[in-house]
């Protein structure tokens, strides 16, 4: 058996399965299942009963918008030339166009 190789996987079936392509389809169906949005993430689960930690004022100050100044702050603790975002635009692209942007 190589090094971080996974021998085998048990189905949903409870079967054993060896073979390089099972061992795909049981692993896709696993995060298929997992992550499939039609259904309830909390199975039977009492929400209510969680205690809440998050109070109104706390909540408000979470949600409310984000000021210029705190977006230029967080722009200038950014790397220049790192990790573009959505738009491929690097920070230093915002840095320098602030005034327009």
């Amino acid at each position: 058996m190589k090094n971080n190789e996974i021998d085998r996987l048990k189905d949903n079936y409870g079967n054993w399965v060896y073979n390089d392509r099972d061992k795909c389809r049981v692993a896709r169906d696993y995060f298929f299942d997992l992550f499939e949005t039609s259904t309830n993430t909390v199975h039977n689960m009492e929400i209510y009963c969680i205690p809440k930690c998050v109070n109104e004022e706390m909540n408000k100050n979470l949600t409310k918008s984000f000021t210029n100044e705190e977006i230029l702050k967080a722009f200038n603790q950014m790397h220049p030339r790192k990790a573009p975002g959505i738009n491929g635009l690097p920070s230093i692209f915002f840095k320098e166009n602030w005034e327009v942007v």
